[in-house]
């Protein structure tokens, strides 16, 4: 069974994407493991006299994070603690998650660092270039009520339908609404030209009766998606992280997922093209 891991840095920024972690793992009857990446000056911080027993101080606190805020017993949820040290965040979630069989990564939207203009923490964005799993950035004080409308932003490349694919297959059972969205400052010919060609090639692949088209006109990508997916009542949204050699135009162009300049409201969800 595929299991949802949730990192913490225990911020507040952070406790939102705890309880949805919680509530997806039970909506998908799956394990929730919450993982707190420890660098070697936290050990030291922590005043005990060797390794071990500093993680085991920086688990006993992970549990009792997890346990307040939300306001239960774990040994009531299908819910475990891990603390893994490493040099990074990144290389202690990668080095942790390496032989797992893994559903998708939850972390907190916002970091506790001075990242704070962008909508990602440091440690999520960087996750974001080199994550083989989905990873989902949940912003603080979310509230988890089902996914009813998923909004998956494309380009209408073949790679958004593989994404498509997998993307149905990750949110089972739930089957959402699944809103498309493509945003173009392109000739409108050509775009409705490259919908069709989309929608032929989608049908191909993926069987699936929940799913609309909207198409957005617009000189502003950024703030026309932004204003979109409000528009939309996306209960999630869907972006593709792109290679580092990937074009520059366009609506997925290279670090798109992280050019956001406040927190985003809702849930994001991104794939990264790498994998």
């Amino acid at each position: 069974m595929k299991k949802i891991v949730y990192t913490t840095d225990f911020s507040k920024n952070s406790v939102a994407a705890l309880k949805y972690a919680v509530a997806l793992g039970e909506v998908f009857n799956t394990d929730v493991i919450a993982l707190h990446v420890a660098t070697l000056s936290e050990l030291k911080v922590t005043k005990r006299n060797n390794e071990k027993e500093a993680r085991l101080a920086l688990k006993a606190k992970l549990k009792e994070f997890c346990s307040e805020n939300l306001d239960e017993d774990l040994s009531d949820l299908n819910l475990t603690v891990a603390v893994t040290v490493a040099s990074s965040v990144t290389k202690g979630i990668m080095d942790f998650t390496r032989d797992m069989k893994i559903r998708m990564l939850i972390m907190g939207a916002c970091g506790s660092g001075n990242f704070k203009d962008f909508f990602l923490g440091s440690s999520t964005k960087d996750m974001l270039e080199i994550s083989p799993y989905p990873l989902l950035a949940v912003p603080p004080n979310y509230v988890f009520t089902g996914l009813k409308n998923v909004v998956y932003t494309t380009d209408f490349e073949q790679r958004d339908i593989i994404n498509l694919k997998e993307l149905l297959s990750l949110l089972d059972p739930e089957q959402p609404n699944l809103i498309i969205l493509h945003v173009s400052d392109q000739d409108e010919t050509m775009t409705n030209n490259l919908l069709e060609w989309f929608k032929k090639n989608l049908a191909e692949k993926v069987e699936y009766s929940d799913i609309e088209f909207k198409i957005i006109f617009s000189d502003n990508i950024l703030k026309s998606l932004k204003e979109n997916i409000e528009k939309l009542d996306a209960d999630m949204v869907v972006m593709l992280e792109r290679k580092p050699e990937a074009k520059k135009g366009g609506l997925f162009h290279r670090d798109l997922v992280k050019r956001m300049q406040s927190c985003i409201e809702v849930p994001l969800l991104s794939f990264n093209e790498k994998f």
